[in-house]
């Protein structure tokens, strides 16, 4: 069967660039070359027209213009979350520069002069099946963060009993633990998750802020508290730290040691809008936003939205309507609301006083307190579905793309 035509559109405005990428282009078996002698942030609507309509595009960057980061995060979301997107850079790139590349949403960072073995392994990887992709990228766990559009909304209730639901216990008396789940607590001076499962709060965050520690396995097997139900939490610290005193460089790499230990990393963001918050954004598997459906809360959850998308375009992002059962028939503010949040509104989670305060009084998750109530039967359903996609994405290689690309990337940058 012969292998299907790839189509490249090449965009670079300095002539001799435009000339050597278009021909190692030209050498590729089954490639069809589209020449664009212009950057990619001038050709507007025509780049977004080429990516939806499939195509792979390679544009010359230097790496420093903050105009390229703009164009592909447009091109990302004009485009959709397929479209594959490759930098072209020089070869004496910094690791920060191309991170923000890759954080703006290109699939790959090729190096200057680029060759034929570079562009034909790049497309091998972006159309790599899932038996292609290495056993270990399969291991790594999902990032599900929690956000909140206003104080009171709940947040901290569901992202703990998510992480609860996620552990996936069964058989008798729930002691059939089926996956490993961890819950940070990133809210630093208001963070209550401690409180809520009744556990000594840990100032791992804190001492990690202060002394600038880069965390390993090691600082995390320290900054884990254990719940007697078995959740590995990190607390908040027990003192106000500025939400500053942390780097994006030591919350990635909290992250994906947290992503190398356990199935499942739930994060339960704060409020504050922090350089470090885009680092948890461009990590997480999905973004879930808890409002209610009042006009001041839909109003900052759009704020929110937007914010969180010209970050991390690609990112999932869900919204949760808190303390309203699901109607059976939505009224005209529910329709204004999706319609204003661009998102529909797919998850409820009834009002339940009662079994949350149990909950909070006893300092266990709902499913200990109130197990059968209305409002775990919900977090439950919800935690089946994050489940559910995660098996999804092992067997669907254009999502398991996304997740693996970081690290081929980085690792090919710094060998470089």
């Amino acid at each position: 069967m012969t292998e299907p035509v790839q189509k490249i559109t090449v965009f670079a405005a300095n002539g001799p660039d435009s000339d050597a990428i278009s021909a190692v282009v030209c050498t590729l078996d089954n490639v069809k070359l589209n020449r664009r002698d212009m950057t990619l942030s001038k050709a507007n609507g025509t780049a977004h027209a080429l990516a939806a309509s499939g195509e792979m595009i390679l544009f010359r960057t230097s790496g420093e213009s903050e105009q390229d980061e703009v164009a592909v995060r447009e091109l990302c979301r004009n485009a959709g979350p397929d479209v594959r997107v490759v930098a072209i850079s020089d070869p004496d790139l910094q690791l920060a520069a191309a991170r923000k590349l890759l954080q703006a949403g290109v699939a790959d960072v090729l190096p200057m002069p680029v060759t034929k073995k570079d562009l034909t392994e790049c497309l091998e990887r972006l159309r790599a099946p899932v038996a292609a992709v290495a056993p270990l990228a399969l291991q790594r766990g999902k990032i599900i963060t929690v956000a909140q559009a206003r104080g009171g909304i709940g947040g901290t209730t569901v992202a703990v009993n998510l992480a609860d639901a996620l552990r996936g216990e069964a058989g008798l008396l729930r002691r059939n633990v089926v996956k490993k789940v961890a819950l940070v607590d990133l809210d630093l001076q208001f963070g209550g998750i401690a409180s809520f499962l009744d556990i000594e709060a840990n100032d791992s965050l804190c001492r990690m802020a202060k002394d600038e520690i880069i965390p390993d396995a090691t600082f995390l097997s320290q900054a884990m508290v254990a719940t007697k139900g078995g959740l590995s939490v990190i607390t908040a610290p027990t003192e106000f730290v500025p939400m500053e005193s942390l780097t994006s460089e030591q919350v990635e790499a909290l992250l994906e040691q947290l992503t190398l230990q356990f199935d499942y990393v739930v994060v339960d963001l704060p409020r504050t809008l922090v350089q470090w918050v885009q680092s948890v954004l461009n990590m997480s598997d999905r973004l879930y936003l808890i409002t209610d459906s009042s006009v001041p809360a839909i109003r900052q959850s759009k704020r929110l939205i937007d914010a969180y998308s010209e970050e991390s375009p690609r990112l999932p992002i869900d919204i949760i309507v808190n303390f309203e059962a699901k109607p059976i028939f939505k009224g005209r503010h529910h329709v204004q609301a999706a319609k204003l949040l661009e998102r529909e509104l797919r998850h409820w989670l009834p009002l339940d006083p009662k079994a949350t305060r149990e909950a909070l009084d006893r300092g266990v998750p709902l499913s200990v307190a109130a197990s059968r109530s209305a409002l775990t039967k919900a977090i439950k359903k919800l935690a089946v579905e994050v489940i559910d996609e995660k098996t999804t994405a092992k067997t669907d290689p254009m999502k398991r793309e996304a997740t693996q690309g970081s690290d081929a990337i980085f690792k090919s940058i710094q060998s470089s």
